[in-house]
């Protein structure tokens, strides 16, 4: 019974973590009724660097990670929905000498190199309290990076509405794209890395009918040569909402680890 098993796991004293295993996305909305700071559907472990971590009531009251380390009194679930097999992963006590997500034993024992960039040289300052790049082990992350010109705080190629009336203008998304890549060389250029080190990214357009083609073309010479992986998505707006068309969430591998 649904509403038996949410008593039982709401009952408790704490929570920081709570798992929910379906083959029914419907019934996966139960995540959202768990008093818990995780929750991980058909999967446990999994988090990104951006996520909130915490718990609540005997499991504590502020949140780990990005902004969140800065709402002590609020309170955030984390739902995390895995897609695949669902297949449960190997407790920790029984790892042993093996590893996780491809990681080793050391990986994960060892001390781990992280470092943090708010507004590297030549680069656009950051639009919050945030920062541009973080480099943990052996992987550079970078935040989602638009085509704001530096020295300017401009857009090349145009806003893509105009400010005085919110219509939307005849903009250049091809000019915007290659700012885009301009932007993240100087961000990886700070870590001692180019494009060549690029292993994913994550492409973000709001018009994707309009601009994929042309921000493709871009694509394909600024990464001619290349094998990083890519998903492009649309979205409705990036921020400051109404000028820019396109932004890249980039992945990289550190040098010299």
């Amino acid at each position: 019974d649904e509403e038996e098993a949410l008593r039982l796991a709401n009952s408790t004293r704490y929570g920081l973590s709570a798992s929910v295993w379906t083959e029914s996305l419907a019934r996966a909305e139960l995540a959202e009724r768990l008093q818990a700071g995780t929750v991980w559907v058909n999967t446990w472990l999994n988090r990104e660097l951006h996520m909130p971590f915490g718990g609540l009531r005997d499991s504590g009251v502020n949140r780990e990670g990005g902004l969140h380390s800065l709402d002590f009194y609020s309170e955030a679930t984390t739902i995390c929905l895995k897609r695949a097999s669902r297949a449960s992963p190997p407790m920790p006590s029984s790892l042993g000498g093996g590893s996780v997500g491809g990681l080793g034993r050391s990986s994960i024992e060892g001390p781990t190199r992280r470092s943090f960039s708010s507004s590297p040289p030549g680069a656009p300052k950051p639009l919050g309290a945030y920062a541009f790049s973080a480099r943990t082990g052996d992987t550079i992350y970078l935040a989602g990076i638009g085509p704001r010109d530096p020295d300017t705080d401009q857009v090349p190629g145009g806003p893509i509405t105009d400010p005085e009336t919110g219509l939307t203008r005849d903009y250049d998304v091809a000019a915007q794209t290659r700012q885009c890549f301009a932007n993240v060389r100087r961000v990886l250029a700070a870590s001692g890395c180019d494009l060549s080190d690029i292993v994913d990214v994550q492409a973000f357009l709001v018009d994707m009918r309009r601009d994929f083609a042309a921000f493709n073309r871009v694509w394909a010479e600024e990464m001619a040569g290349m094998s990083a992986t890519r998903t492009t998505i649309a979205v409705s707006d990036l921020p400051p909402g109404g000028r820019i068309a396109v932004e890249l969430k980039v992945v990289a591998r550190a040098r010299g680890a």
